[in-house]
């Protein structure tokens, strides 16, 4: 089962959309299954619909508004969770899905198990396979519901739900995974003439430029030219990034203003914190130069003495360098290089690899340094080809 939990402004609009069954085809014999009390007035077997359905709103909005006399009423004062079976799961009755009802809510805090002030609340089902939840905020104290983390609350109970009815067990992720196109997305893409929407087409620009930036200030410089990208930088008073925002160009809301997406709304492993871990943590990153440069580098980190350039390092940054600093973490790294891959510690080999394929290996042990120079998008992303390549190329080298 999958719960999928919203809110709004409008009681009177929610419970309109849940009983409507002119505009929304697909909704057949809508009906209550249960509600806070078990007397809410359903529209769904009433004689007069409409009647009815202005009662059940202001049934349901009654604490709201003597909060809002007080000053005390949210602003998006509906609550709305909608649960769904999953493909293949039996039909649940109504007596059901109203104990499935009566569950969430009681879990996410809306109105918990034995608590008389729980906010009022209906459940819908105008379809086989899923039902509404909808609520007001207001609990009969006049206060706001504490609802925090209700998704995961709700997916928790949702979890023990399908095992107590013998239901299909739902995978369930770690939050990591990138959040699905809503349906509003959807429609939006597809008045445009596209097939994705705005936040999958920014989410794979940004995972491109993480992928061949060597530093967040070449991300963030690399995102600012992109076209029919627009990037806000947020920073600290200090000057310091904060974080960073993106929207496509052209692509407005009510107000006609940009649809901005930070970086954790386009995924998690996307936020300005995570990027700038993966970028600095390592210190592996691209090689972006010619081979004389590398070569200087190279030969001035053996021995700066015998090098006819300097540079704004010492012997004892090299030296730190090339030792681990991870501690017992793997990889192992040390500071811009990491033991290269086959060798062992008394080889004292390192290596430094740029995300298009170039290699740089060093091992002061030897007093030896390669490089490798290659383009492997030309042809292909796939890293093994190119894997066996350097592997030949470094034992050919240190022999």
């Amino acid at each position: 089962m999958i719960a999928k939990i919203g809110s709004g402004k409008s009681t009177t609009g929610l419970i309109r959309y849940l009983f409507d069954t002119k505009k929304a085809k697909d909704h057949t014999d809508p009906h209550l299954v249960a509600s806070w009390d078990g007397f809410a007035p359903d529209p769904g077997r009433a004689d007069d619909f409409d009647a009815t359905k202005k009662r059940l709103v202001a049934d349901l909005d009654l604490r709201v508004k003597q909060a809002r006399r007080l000053g005390r009423a949210p602003d998006r004062h509906v609550w709305h969770c909608s649960v769904r079976a999953a493909p293949g799961d039996r039909h649940l009755t109504d007596a059901e899905w109203a104990d499935i009802a009566r569950r969430i809510v009681a879990a996410t805090g809306i109105a918990p198990q034995g608590d008389l002030d729980g906010c009022r609340w209906v459940a819908v089902r105008h379809a086989d396979d899923h039902i509404h939840i909808a609520a007001t905020k207001v609990r009969g104290d006049l206060r706001t519901a504490r609802h925090w983390n209700d998704y995961l609350t709700a997916d928790k109970e949702l979890a023990a739900i399908e095992k107590e009815y013998g239901l299909q067990r739902v995978v369930r992720g770690d939050r990591t995974a990138a959040k699905r196109p809503t349906r509003a997305e959807t429609e939006k893409a597809r008045r445009a003439g596209t097939t994705r929407t705005s936040r999958e087409r920014l989410r794979t620009t940004v995972r491109q430029l993480v992928s061949i930036a060597s530093s967040m200030e070449e991300f963030l410089h690399l995102l600012g030219g992109v076209e029919g990208v627009l990037v806000d930088v947020q920073r600290f008073p200090s000057g310091d990034v904060r974080g960073y925002k993106v929207a496509v160009e052209g692509d407005t809301n009510a107000a006609g203003e940009p649809v901005w997406f930070s970086g954790a709304k386009l995924a998690p492993d996307l936020s300005y914190p995570k990027i700038r871990e993966r970028l600095t943590a390592t210190g592996i990153a691209g090689v972006f130069t010619v081979l004389d440069d590398l070569a200087a580098f190279l030969r001035y980190m053996l021995d700066g003495s015998t090098s006819r350039t300097s540079a704004g390092f010492t012997t004892a940054w090299t030296a730190c360098s090339l030792t681990i600093q991870t501690g017992g973490l793997q990889p192992a790294r040390g500071l811009f290089w990491h033991p290269a891959p086959g060798t062992s510690v008394e080889e004292d080999v390192w290596v430094h690899y740029g995300f298009t394929g170039t290699g740089m290996w060093i091992s002061p042990a030897r007093g030896r340094w390669a490089v490798l120079l290659t383009n492997k998008l030309y042809y292909t992303r796939d890293r093994a080809p190119l894997t066996d390549v350097r592997n030949a190329f470094r034992a050919l080298a240190f022999m």
